[in-house]
């Protein structure tokens, strides 16, 4: 080995740092590097999903799923503040009971600007009195 080369090469650096944020607790309180791997993460997810992804806390490989309510709540509060620093919006999809402890899902999504929209044209076919202009009513509204 030459002097000043690495005992590890990037590719070995980066499967032990990846080890280390793929575990149930993660997110309860990374250091600098393990919230840096995991803001990446999110962001390649989001690429991938056109700026939605589906974020599980409270699992891991080869760790039994929960966490305490404790240990959620300080994993919830780290992933809030990786979505601020984003600008995502997160929104709570569902908590279960697995094992001893909590599993809960996020959806995480990139905020829109005030001047962004989508146009959605809809087309409903139905008996007489079967609610078309009442559905289409209250999406309308929103």
């Amino acid at each position: 080995m030459e002097n000043g080369e690495n005992l590890f090469s990037p590719e070995e650096e980066e499967d032990v740092a990846m080890s280390s944020v793929v575990s149930k607790g993660h997110l309860i309180s990374p250091n600098n590097e393990e919230y840096d791997i995991i803001v990446d993460m999110i962001k390649e997810r989001l690429d991938e999903g056109q700026g939605e992804t589906i974020y599980e806390v409270g699992t891991g490989e080869g760790d039994a799923p929960g966490l305490s309510q404790e240990d959620m709540q300080a994993s919830i509060a780290t992933l809030k503040s990786i979505a601020d620093s984003l600008g995502l919006e997160m929104a709570q999809l569902r908590e279960r009971k697995e094992g001893e402890g909590l599993v809960t899902e996020f959806l995480l999504r990139r905020s829109l600007e005030f001047d962004d929209f989508m146009e959605v044209r809809v087309a409903v076919v139905g008996n007489v009195d079967a609610g078309k202009s009442t559905l289409l009513g209250v999406v309308d509204s929103r």
